[in-house]
């Protein structure tokens, strides 16, 4: 996840939002008040190929922000979570 240390700077820079490493799905999450906001995360090659060994950025996103990124060439997926994903193997 090196090419998004600038988002990594970025999130830490606003006020009161934390940090942990949750090893078991591989996920940096960034919470305010100890609610998730967002995550940068690189699933395993055992959950779906359209998630799997990519370098994945997910976030609670408003309508304005989803229509930016898909707009400003930012592929966007449905949500991901290790234990929904589909065809996790």
């Amino acid at each position: 996840m090196k090419k998004y240390l600038w988002l990594d700077e970025y999130l830490l820079s606003k006020p009161g939002v934390a940090k942990d490493y949750k090893a078991e799905w591989d996920w940096h999450r960034y919470m305010v008040g100890g609610k998730l906001f967002a995550a940068l995360m690189r699933p395993s090659d055992k959950y779906d190929p359209a998630y799997a060994e990519k370098d994945l950025i997910t976030s609670s996103a408003t309508p304005c922000w989803r229509s930016f990124c898909a707009t400003n060439t930012l592929r966007c997926c449905p949500a991901f979570t290790p234990t929904n994903a589909p065809g996790t193997r």
